[in-house]
């Protein structure tokens, strides 16, 4: 009787755990089930596209992120056909895969506790991952670059508590891979690690630490070293590394209010569980301390909340923390408010959610877009600036220079004037133009692409902040 009652326990538990998943899957479906022609996601979109055209990345066309979002896309679309949602769909799956490793990485942490009365609260840190998303691209390479990182961090978990060579291996191999989709964040997760293994060396003075580190950055290398089988280290270093490095600033640097705050909380949670500190939860609170100063260049609401998932991980913790050290007195008030704060972020998506209409499709109902495949249809080239780069996609149509995105203070001049040129060469058909979005990365339009605009086309139509100007017979 015991045994079918237990059996009987852990079929429900599954099959709710299960229910939940599907729920979480409706949620995500429903939050991103639109098209909104964000620019973040046009980025994605117009490499992919280029691709699909027989362009080749960082020689036919200029991009600054690395190429495994694009090539995904792209691979998907060879498959399936190319299409918005499919593109779409990666991007939903990305996050959702990012929630299911905070749950088995919180699952690690918590097994290392004293306590087994967590039950459903691990349930709630990708719950609120989930909400959260509701406001970000998810057709970008940040997005599809956190499943690698999570996924990373969780055998790195899996690694300290089992010490198995296997396990670091696959910690390093997806590190690896995520450099492929954002090199920075993948870099800095490979770095947080090698960092934790010396300490842990210095700490035991245990040989194991050298050859498990040897293990993670001898992995994480392959699909790093695989970059150069396809592209010179001249290119990568110019385009992934430099370019970003001494100009990404210029045009970035958004109110730090987002950090200090974020900061702070991070600062509480570290005080919460000083008496658990197991060497996990340590690593935990230091990756997500170097996550955060990675993003400092850019801590607006978007970067900050994507790379929120460490505390997300160890917010389960937080249900045993003892307010002595030789008590553990219980305090709802500290679990209630750590989540209340962890879910506030929650309150902008669903506030955006309301303000639209679920499953949007603009690429059809944008009266633009119609004017544009009405009336620029005797050209293969338009140009949609200065950050609009998902129009090529949607139009069909080819951009008539290198360079998807043009930014006064991103773009030097030298590239801002080989772009003009490329325009008066093709000589597109219409251009399209909306400063309203760039108005936050302080845009001059005194440039050489704008000054060629306003000399040979003229407006003719206008939607919005969006103008589209035809050139001039």
């Amino acid at each position: 009787m015991y045994c079918r009652t237990s059996e009987s326990r852990n079929l429900m538990a599954r099959n709710y755990k299960n229910f939940y998943w599907l729920i979480c899957l409706a949620l995500l479906l429903m939050f991103h089930a639109y098209n909104g022609l964000n620019s973040d996601e046009g980025v994605i979109l117009n490499g992919a596209w280029n691709l699909i055209n027989g362009r080749v990345l960082y020689t036919d066309f200029f991009e600054h992120i690395a190429p495994g979002s694009f090539y995904v896309v792209y691979a998907a679309w060879s498959i399936f056909g190319v299409h918005f949602w499919i593109a779409k769909l990666l991007g939903v799956s990305a996050i959702f895969f990012a929630g299911v490793g905070i749950y088995y990485t919180s699952k690690l942490l918590v097994s290392q506790d004293r306590l087994n009365s967590y039950g459903s609260v691990l349930l709630v840190g990708p719950l609120i991952y989930f909400l959260i998303s509701g406001f970000w691209p998810a057709i970008n390479h940040n997005v599809m670059n956190i499943p690698l990182v999570i996924w990373s961090v969780y055998f790195v978990i899996k690694e300290i508590n089992l010490r198995s060579y296997l396990n670091a291996c696959s910690a390093g191999a997806l590190s690896g891979f995520a450099v492929l989709f954002l090199q920075h964040r993948g870099l800095v997760v490979i770095v947080t690690v090698l960092l934790f293994y010396g300490a842990m060396f210095l700490r035991e003075r245990d040989g194991y630490w050298l050859k498990v580190s040897a293990a993670f950055i001898g992995s994480a290398l392959i699909p790093v070293m695989a970059l150069f089988l396809f592209w010179p280290p001249s290119i990568l270093l110019e385009y992934l590394i430099l370019f970003p490095t001494f100009h990404y600033i210029n045009v970035n640097w958004v109110n730090p209010a987002g950090f200090l705050i974020t900061a702070s909380f991070i600062v509480l949670i570290t005080y919460l569980l000083r008496f658990k500190a197991t060497f996990a939860v340590c690593f935990i609170m230091l990756l997500q301390t170097v996550l955060l100063l990675s993003c400092l260049l850019r801590a607006d609401y978007f970067h900050i909340t994507l790379i929120l998932f460490p505390l997300l991980m160890v917010a389960p913790l937080i249900q045993g923390v003892p307010l002595t050290r030789n008590s553990y007195s219980y305090s709802w008030f500290i679990r209630v408010g750590v989540f209340f704060v962890l879910a506030a972020p929650v309150i902008l998506p669903i506030q955006f959610l309301s303000a639209r209409p679920l499953f949007m499709d603009r690429s059809s109902d944008s009266l633009a877009l119609s004017y544009i495949e009405k009336h620029c249809s005797n050209s293969p080239y338009i140009y949609a600036g200065p950050f609009m780069p998902g129009i090529y996609f949607e139009t069909r149509k080819l951009n008539p220079s290198r360079y998807g995105l043009l930014l006064t203070g991103l773009n030097t001049d030298a590239q801002l004037l080989e772009a003009a040129k490329d325009i008066e060469v093709h000589k597109p058909a219409c251009a399209i133009l909306n400063y309203q979005i760039v108005k936050k990365f302080h845009y001059n339009k005194v440039n050489p692409v704008d000054l060629y605009i306003t000399e040979h086309y003229e407006p003719v139509y206008q939607e919005g902040d969006t103008y589209v100007y035809m050139l001039q017979k």
